[in-house]
């Protein structure tokens, strides 16, 4: 008989759909034949009234960078969760029990005490094991009490059905492993599984780069007006790129320091501008001999007041464009760009989000700036929502990333920036050197 997994996850960020998505490519290499059913919490069970408001309300609030407003939500978490479990309960259940599921993987943090209540019940009735794994797709941290809670408030007999698939804990002084998930989730010991980070494909395919080794990616470019804009900016530089639609080949030298920014899957517009113009002023001010490539990674392109449209029209109006520097604007990529490009990069200023955090612990050997909302530079932390501060300070204890805001990168990439050091290859022109080809 063939075996059914159900894959619950979130439109709420892009964390949860991203380490769906890896799931169900896991699963699939193991077992061919397996079937997967997968649902949206959100949309497919709350309806896209509700849970289309939830996530819009969530994704408006990254794009603004409204932390605030997102801790709030976090914070009243329990609330919509009594208001909802009903129908996430029966919805779970149904599907559960008619679809005769054997498998079910959850890769979010809501209604984990409906969902497991039809699980248990589903497993009861028709008197047959099951299994339930709940994936965490933020850091195990003392910070992930929106995964947590929910399991350390169910009954015993209930979290024995609970495997959490995740990796090892950040400890505090003298605190051991199993002291940590004895605090926090209540769990026994053996239903804590140890486990690759949900990572998309092309995270777990490639190794590291040697830095300074020619690399070659092709993002896609979805529109006419999407390319015009990239070409203009593409052209304000000097890099080596060749569009043959929809897809744009671009061959970053082996001489170039490379950097990416990348604010989450729905960047922050203010944050964004503002760490591009400070790249810009301070390639002007340090370092013209080297070369520097900057990719920033911006929303869909739509309407002219885009992110994508903002960032292009304030790089090209720009009076403090250094010659030897070339940015690179983008709209949303998937791995085969973003896993290459985040091997290959010398730094990365991005935001703490879980799997964010998880792809750069995996291949990312540059240095590492996370970006915090904070209006005092003494309270970098208070600017990441709380759930992401965890994973911050994971990635300060494991990469010795280092926090910024946008008032203060200037000062904290200095050091970056004044580092003039040129890489060479024979076989290679220089990148000032390489010419455009459309």
């Amino acid at each position: 008989m063939k075996k059914k997994c159900l894959i619950i996850t979130s439109s709420g960020g892009g964390g949860h759909l991203q380490a769906a998505k890896a799931k169900a490519h896991e699963l699939k290499e193991q077992d061919p034949s397996l079937e997967i059913i997968q649902r949206d919490i959100l949309l497919d069970w709350l309806g896209k009234r509700l849970g289309g408001f939830l996530a819009g309300c969530w994704n408006f609030a990254q794009k603004r960078g409204d932390v605030a407003f997102q801790k709030v939500m976090i914070r009243n978490m329990h609330l919509v969760g009594l208001f909802t479990w009903m129908p996430t309960f029966f919805c779970a259940f149904f599907l559960i029990y008619f679809q005769d599921i054997d498998l079910v993987i959850d890769t979010q943090p809501n209604g984990t005490s409906a969902i497991l209540t039809a699980f248990v019940l589903a497993e009861k009735l028709k008197n047959r094991a099951r299994r339930y794994e709940k994936v965490l797709v933020d850091l195990p941290t003392d910070k992930a009490g929106h995964y947590f809670q929910p399991i350390k408030k169910m009954k015993a007999a209930k979290r024995k059905s609970i495997y959490l698939i995740t990796t090892k804990p950040l400890l505090s002084d003298g605190q051991t492993e199993q002291d940590f998930w004895d605090e926090h989730t209540g769990l026994p010991i053996e239903n804590i599984l140890y486990s690759e980070f949900p990572l998309r494909p092309k995270f777990k395919d490639i190794d590291p780069l040697p830095k300074h080794k020619s690399c070659t990616i092709a993002p896609r470019i979805s529109s006419d007006s999407e390319w015009q804009l990239i070409q203009s900016v593409l052209d304000k530089g000097h890099l080596d790129y060749d569009y043959c639609k929809p897809y744009l080949d671009i061959t970053i030298p082996p001489n170039a320091y490379v950097s990416t920014l990348m604010l989450g899957s729905q960047p922050a517009k203010k944050a964004t501008l503002s760490y591009v113009q400070s790249f810009m002023e301070l390639k002007k001010e340090n370092a013209p001999i080297r070369d520097d490539l900057l990719f920033v990674f911006c929303r869909s392109h739509r309407t002219k007041k885009s992110l994508l449209n903002l960032v292009c029209n304030q790089i090209l109006q720009a009076d403090c464009f250094s010659n030897s520097l070339t940015i690179i604007p983008l709209t949303f990529q998937d791995d085969s760009v973003i896993a290459p490009l985040f091997a290959r990069s010398d730094a990365t200023l991005t935001r703490s989000g879980g799997i964010t955090s998880m792809e750069l612990l995996s291949i990312m050997g540059g240095r590492i700036w996370i970006h915090s909302e904070s209006k005092k530079s003494d309270q970098l932390l208070h600017g990441i929502p709380f759930w992401e501060k965890g994973n911050a300070k994971y990635l300060e204890a494991h990469k010795g990333a280092h926090i910024v805001t946008p008032s203060i990168f200037k000062n904290k990439a200095k050091s970056y920036f004044e580092n003039s050091t040129v890489f060479k290859n024979a076989d290679q022109s220089p990148a000032c050197a390489s010419s455009n080809n459309v």
